[in-house]
């Protein structure tokens, strides 16, 4: 099963200094360009230094850890790499207990891969921002999704908010992450 990650990001909402209604829908679009209204999301809104803090907090306290990993992730790359080319010439040499070692080690070196690779998605991916607001931060308010994907929330306090949601869709053999963060403006899709 592959996990497929997406991260939409748009804008800072500056906001009056009374009570203000946001309405908006919730929806990707496909490679194929097909849309999907995404029901019962889960809307949260942040003030914008909660936001902005916890960007900090959890880009300082991982970047040692995404370096290291993903430098270990290239060593076993590389490892398995030598390993298979060992393990090819072993088989063209008709060596074949030596190359079904070597084909045993690949297959390892290709697991431990796939675990290291997919470690390195989730500490680059959005996830742990999202995790470590939620704890860390009071939301301002809250909506969800309809059957058509909107939404409306009123946002009590004045100042700027960024709006917040994740949601998962599952598809055959595959399960899809989907993380919004109305505070920046740029899209990425991760764990292609």
């Amino acid at each position: 099963m592959r996990v497929s990650t997406v991260f939409a990001t748009l804008a800072f909402i500056p906001l009056p200094l009374k009570a203000t209604d946001i309405s908006g829908q919730v929806f990707i679009v496909t490679r194929g360009a097909e849309t999907i209204k995404l029901a019962l999301v889960p809307i949260a809104a942040y003030k914008r230094e909660d936001v902005l803090a916890t960007v900090k907090a959890v880009d300082v306290e991982f970047t040692k850890t995404r370096e290291k990993t993903a430098n270990f992730v290239q060593v076993v790359h590389e490892a398995y790499k030598e390993v298979d080319t060992a393990r090819e010439r072993f088989s063209s040499e008709a060596k074949y207990q030596e190359a079904n070692k070597f084909s045993a080690l690949a297959s390892d070196l290709m697991r431990l891969e796939f675990s290291a690779r997919r470690r390195s998605s989730f500490l680059n991916g959005s996830g742990i921002y999202f995790e470590q607001l939620e704890r860390d931060h009071r939301v301002v308010a809250t909506a969800k999704t309809d059957a058509e994907g909107k939404f409306t929330m009123k946002i009590p306090d004045d100042g700027e908010f960024a709006l917040v949601a994740s949601a998962h869709r599952e598809v055959p053999d595959n399960i899809e992450l989907y993380f919004l963060d109305r505070s920046r403006q740029t899209t990425h899709r991760l764990d292609e």
